[in-house]
């Protein structure tokens, strides 16, 4: 079942059980690295909550992507509920916790400079307005010209992109407007007098390798971040940049440095 489970499901339930787009993302990324051979002998019927509890401990994967695997599974065993297959969800007894293992690097101010004195376009104008507006990697690819109000300084955060695909954000409170200051505003009007793709309806930080009709790949953006990070001595993920900012955003409209 589990076999057919990592070739089928992440079509299905990412067009109808995840809308979100995040979540259709990490499902499409999850499934097809993970090792289902302890469970793949196992018919519906004979799937026990403590069987999935322990082939969860065994894989290598933080507690937040197993919580989401067992999220998943749970969605699919609903579905076969609802057309009757089976009378009840073993999922909903598997315990698993979201926590994390360890608590994420925040960059120091002084860090961050020195990052940004180093990367490159369009990952620099990225990381600039991670740091300054705590917008998600997904909200910041979702980003095009038109969203950007130059006039009114406010970007308005309409859509996300999860490994190419343009979603829903991922909370109703993300869509509300972000206010620029006048620093960052002009970051990205250079950018946008430099960048290639500089038209209302061409995205932010879109792909060269794609003329532009994609956004940057995630991986790439990844590999900027982690270069230049290991050139002021530490390390970075793509959500790091963003890392404490989010907060501040909330509370006082922008971060600062």
């Amino acid at each position: 079942m589990f076999k057919r489970l990592s070739n089928t499901t992440g079509k299905r339930a990412g067009a109808g059980l995840h809308q979100n787009a995040e979540d259709a993302g990490h499902l499409r990324r999850l499934f097809p690295k993970v090792d289902f051979a302890p469970l793949g002998t196992l018919s519906r019927t004979e799937v026990k909550a403590v069987a999935v509890e322990q082939w969860l401990r065994s894989l290598k994967y933080a507690n937040g992507s197993k919580a989401k695997a067992r999220n998943i599974m749970s969605a699919v065993f609903n579905h076969a509920v609802r057309w009757e297959w089976l009378d009840v969800n073993p999922i909903r007894m598997v315990r698993q916790s979201a926590k994390r293992a360890r608590m994420p690097i925040v960059l120091s101010i002084e860090q961050i400079a020195a990052l940004l004195r180093i990367l490159k376009e369009p990952t620099r104008t990225m990381v600039f307005l991670a740091v300054f507006t705590g917008l998600r990697v997904g909200e910041l690819l979702g980003l095009k010209w038109k969203d950007i109000d130059f006039q009114k300084m406010e970007v308005h955060v309409i859509r996300s992109i999860v490994m190419q695909h343009v979603g829903d954000c991922k909370t109703e409170a993300s869509r509300k407007p972000v206010p620029l200051d006048l620093r960052l505003s002009k970051v990205l009007w250079n950018w946008r007098l430099h960048s290639p793709y500089p038209t209302d309806e061409d995205w932010v930080f879109a792909s060269p390798h794609s003329e532009g009709n994609c956004v940057l790949a995630g991986f790439a953006v990844q590999g900027a971040l982690g270069t230049g990070a290991k050139e002021i001595g530490t390390w970075v993920t793509s959500a790091g940049t963003r890392s404490g900012t989010r907060t501040r955003r909330s509370s006082k409209g922008t971060a600062k440095m």
